[in-house]
């Protein structure tokens, strides 16, 4: 049985087949906001009073309005359609690309646009799927001519769903999953009134209780994903040649390999007489392994330039953990997808 009702008249195909597609964001719209929610908030109080962030952390002082969202809900401080797109380069992804936990002139985007010259115009959204990903990249090149395109693929243990087509606003609800939730707060239409209007109401459901069915066997090793990520790159790379565009693109997967140093895995730069002891993990010269042993001057390095500001946890062996990614890390991803032209 479905949880959600749907709104759609199955036998009227000319309708159904022709809705059409849509921008698939959660970011807000033409805000400035500190946090992008109450989550990411508590989370920075509680990494400000965690013992192991340094005097000099960068991000010892809130920042306000850290994140300015576009009339579409994107990341940027114009709006898609007041800019020439001949002169762009759109970024699209999760939230590396949007630039979680750090200013924007940290941010992947920025160093693309440093290494480019074009306006890099930022397409991430928080937890996007690769599908997600796709789809806000056709509906881009569906209504623009950017001069160039990168893409930064999402992690493939995320699924999206589109679960139902909203009649008030003629729009899509979609949501993006990781597997690890297990109640989601969608919103749900009532019936129309006597005027005919439609009112929302937030209801939570659990995950398998969605339609279709999802359990854990869609998030882990999921080889559809993979094919969808083959597939989906093939279509950029045909409309991408046709329009004579430059297309690159990286993945989050090829980064969090494990067992590999982080900052040699994507080419970041660090500094040489750091090398050592972040190759050993450890105070290499005594042989004392572990983060708690690193050299305080590196420790804080590290913080402040490999971790955004969203860290979660700190191991006694392998130090901060549960972040996105610092300035570090960004500027050597945008190298990575520059590098990695494929048509």
């Amino acid at each position: 049985m479905k949880k959600i009702k749907d709104n759609l008249d199955w036998k009227d195909f000319d309708k159904i087949e022709n809705l059409g597609i849509q921008f698939m964001t959660i970011g807000m719209k033409s805000k400035s906001v500190d946090f992008t929610s109450p989550l990411e908030e508590t989370q920075y109080r509680n990494t400000l009073n965690m013992p192991e962030i340094p005097n000099d952390w960068i991000y010892k002082r809130q920042i306000k309005n850290m994140y300015q969202y576009n009339s579409d809900g994107f990341r940027n401080n114009f709006n898609l359609d007041d800019i020439d797109w001949s002169k762009c380069i759109a970024v699209f992804g999760c939230s590396n690309i949007f630039g979680k936990g750090v200013e924007q002139h940290h941010s992947i985007c920025h160093y693309i646009q440093e290494l480019t010259g074009l306006t890099a115009v930022n397409l991430g959204v928080e937890g996007a799927s690769i599908r997600s990903t796709f789809n806000n990249a056709i509906y881009v090149l569906e209504k623009y001519y950017p001069k160039q395109m990168a893409i930064f693929w999402p992690g493939n243990n995320r699924i999206s769903l589109t679960y139902k087509w909203d009649l008030k606003d003629n729009t899509w609800s979609h949501i993006d999953m990781t597997g690890v939730e297990k109640q989601i707060m969608l919103h749900e239409n009532l019936e129309p009134d006597s005027f005919g209007l439609m009112h929302n109401k937030q209801i939570h459901v659990n995950m398998r209780d969605l339609w279709p069915t999802v359990d854990e066997t869609h998030f882990i090793d999921n080889q559809d994903v993979i094919y969808q990520q083959n597939l989906y790159k093939q279509v950029l790379k045909t409309i991408a040649r046709d329009r004579g565009m430059p297309l690159f693109e990286y993945s989050l997967a090829r980064v969090k390999r494990p067992r590999v140093n982080a900052l040699d895995q994507v080419e970041a730069e660090y500094p040489e007489h750091f090398a050592e002891n972040f190759k050993y993990m450890g105070d290499y010269k005594n042989k004392k392994p572990g983060w708690h042993n690193l050299p305080d001057d590196h420790k804080n390095w590290w913080i402040n330039r490999v971790c955004a500001r969203d860290i979660g946890t700190f191991e006694t062996n392998g130090g901060p953990g549960s972040h996105h990614f610092g300035p570090v890390i960004n500027k050597a991803i945008a190298k990575l997808i520059l590098k990695n032209r494929i048509n």
